[in-house]
């Protein structure tokens, strides 16, 4: 049954995106609090893809864009970023698809499965290699987080990470930003971001921020994914946001003492306050985690 403008894709429907037809596979849950996105597996000359799919919103429609415009810059040269395959806008409906990737997000595979110390820093090369790309291309993620970086296998995920050969993927430029655009940003929308992994200088003065703020990031989502907690969590926004500027983290060491003090170190200098007291390049961050690999 092919999908007609205003109804929602169901099980077994099929769309018409660019010159490619689509079958839903799979429904997934909606990716974005602040978005009305919703997310399908679909199938097209038996290769999964996966396409999210706006309800024609104004606000979603001006996203829709975004994401195409930031996708473009980004293009399609580093294995570690995921690459918009096809667009489309139909009436009031509007289509994004990407390849369908088999595994987890970091956040779904750290309820599931015990990634482990040596087996996280072993992919962090490889998603630092996906923000010196970004960044090269004078682009800010704003929202790095285990939930968009995700592990993709060819078959058994543990597996896969037992052996190394998954692959860390970057996902979701929804609120990407090139640095250049920063200040003809809305001010509602510069401080747009997951509070809990935001940085200080996006709290404070949104318009500021650059790659050190990816930098901050990632380095909160690592104090996660090695101790199972973030070090700003609190029962509000305006809490975690006044912890964000004024606490310090607990040092990783005293919740998991098998952490080696180095990978601790860098770690806590990731999310150092002061964009100046961070690394101030992912490439630069890159050499130093892979030095340390021996450590573990």
């Amino acid at each position: 049954m092919d999908m007609t403008i205003g109804n929602t894709l169901q099980k077994g429907n099929s769309v018409k995106i660019g010159g490619s037809q689509y079958t839903v596979q799979k429904i997934e849950k909606k990716r974005h609090k602040e978005s009305s996105a919703n997310c399908y597996q679909c199938v097209s000359k038996d290769m999964s893809f996966f396409v999210k799919h706006y309800n024609g919103i104004m606000d979603e429609d001006n996203r829709w864009s975004h994401e195409i415009d930031i996708q473009g810059a980004l293009g399609d040269n580093n294995p570690h970023i995921l690459n918009l395959i096809d667009a489309d806008r139909k009436g009031d409906q509007s289509y994004l698809v990407f390849p369908w990737l088999n595994g987890s997000s970091l956040d779904k595979l750290n309820r599931n499965i015990s990634l482990g110390i040596a087996n996280y820093w072993n992919l962090l090369p490889s998603v630092l290699d996906g923000l010196t790309y970004v960044h090269s291309k004078e682009i800010v993620h704003r929202d790095i987080k285990p939930a968009n970086i995700f592990l993709h296998a060819e078959g058994d995920l543990e597996e896969a990470i037992g052996n190394r050969t998954c692959t860390p993927v970057i996902t979701d430029f929804e609120l990407a930003i090139r640095i250049q655009d920063l200040e003809e940003e809305e001010d509602e929308d510069s401080t747009s971001g997951t509070p809990v992994y935001m940085v200080p200088e996006q709290v404070l003065a949104p318009k500021t921020i650059d790659q050190r703020t990816d930098i901050y990031s990632l380095g909160i989502s690592s104090y996660e994914m090695l101790t199972g907690i973030r070090p700003f969590r609190s029962y509000s926004i305006e809490n975690v946001l006044s912890r964000i500027l004024f606490w310090e983290a607990i040092n990783m060491r005293m919740l998991v003492p098998t952490i080696p003090k180095e990978i601790s170190e860098i770690a806590h200098k990731m999310m150092e306050k002061g964009p100046k007291d961070r690394y101030q390049s992912a490439e630069e961050l890159k050499k130093i985690v892979c030095e340390q690999i021996e450590v573990i």
